[in-house]
């Protein structure tokens, strides 16, 4: 039982990024002995009203299983803007933050989160309209560029 908990954990921290609450079942179909290397293989399977399904299976060294189960992970709410060709110009949207508390939270709420994770606010780049400024998303391998003519 040790290890299944283990493992649970383990599935819990890595595969549903930090919510043991996700791992929907895990059932112990084997037997676990002193010495024996664990294998834990997570794959996904399926999708489930927007969720990643995951099975679990952990095996011995020699192939034989111990565990399966099933995780759901829920996704993170992902927005894709598509502004159109020729549709923006330098300080679009600044008069509703101006004249509308409800816009001007809004900015704020994006600049203080932009400005957190990754070290830039986007209501100086809609009001500076910079030529250009390289933004770093997960680090320095991952990068913005915008360019304007």
């Amino acid at each position: 039982m040790c290890t299944s908990a283990a493992i649970r954990h383990y599935v819990g921290n890595v595969a549903t990024q930090g919510h043991p609450d996700h791992v929907l079942a895990v059932s112990c179909i084997g037997m676990v002995f002193p010495g024996d290397e664990l294998i834990v293989k997570l794959r996904h399977i399926s999708m489930h009203d927007g969720n990643i399904v995951i099975s679990i299976e952990t095996t011995n060294s020699h192939g034989d299983k111990f565990l399966t189960g099933s995780a759901e992970v829920k996704q993170p709410t992902t927005v894709y803007v598509f502004t159109g060709q020729d549709s923006q110009e330098p300080g679009m949207g600044m008069d509703p933050y101006s004249s509308s508390p409800v816009a001007r939270a809004i900015w704020d709420g994006a600049d203080t989160h932009l400005f957190a994770s990754y070290d830039f606010s986007i209501t100086g780049i809609v009001r500076g309209n910079p030529k250009e400024k390289t933004i770093y998303f997960g680090g320095s391998k991952v990068k913005l560029s915008i360019n304007s003519i």
